[in-house]
């Protein structure tokens, strides 16, 4: 991971991050790129309406990632107000669902999948959870932004 990082740093890949998904996995993938892998939690969606009392336990956890960075935290399962939440983020990438992926295209930054429901892929065995998911998480991040440079670089 210290060799990888080297190289996201110098190809200037650290960003602000739109995260959406259940509970669980907003707090798995948002610490790990936060606090590991140093990207900024710009905006961070919970799809999944956890209970009032679990909420707060949430919000303290998800607004120090990245101490003294303001990270927006919104519980929602509306598509719409996600879209919103998410533009006015203005992060220069989006992890969620497929559900996502229209605003992402709509702001012009790269997209990555992790989160249900999933329209352009099958996922069998793959995840991010633990060491192996980890890797996958990075080596499928760095492909989407290297994707995106790639894309922007034809285009200009």
């Amino acid at each position: 991971f210290a060799r990888l990082a080297d190289s996201y740093y110098r190809a200037g890949f650290q960003r602000e991050f739109a995260l959406v998904g259940e509970s669980a996995q907003v707090v798995g993938i948002g610490e790990f790129l936060g606090k590991s892998f140093g990207l900024l939690p710009r905006t961070l969606v919970i799809t999944d309406n956890p209970p009032e009392n679990v909420r707060e336990t949430l919000i303290t956890c998800l607004k120090t990632i990245v101490p003294g960075y303001d990270t927006e935290l919104v519980f929602s399962e509306d598509r719409a107000e996600i879209a919103d939440a998410i533009r006015a983020g203005e992060a220069r990438i989006i992890l969620g669902s497929s559900l996502e992926q229209d605003v992402a295209l709509e702001l012009g930054v790269p997209f990555l999948a992790v989160s249900f429901p999933l329209t352009d892929r099958i996922v069998l065995e793959r995840g991010y959870a633990g060491y192996h998911g980890a890797a996958a998480l990075l080596e499928d991040l760095g492909s989407a932004l290297l994707a995106a440079s790639n894309h922007l670089e034809r285009n200009t």
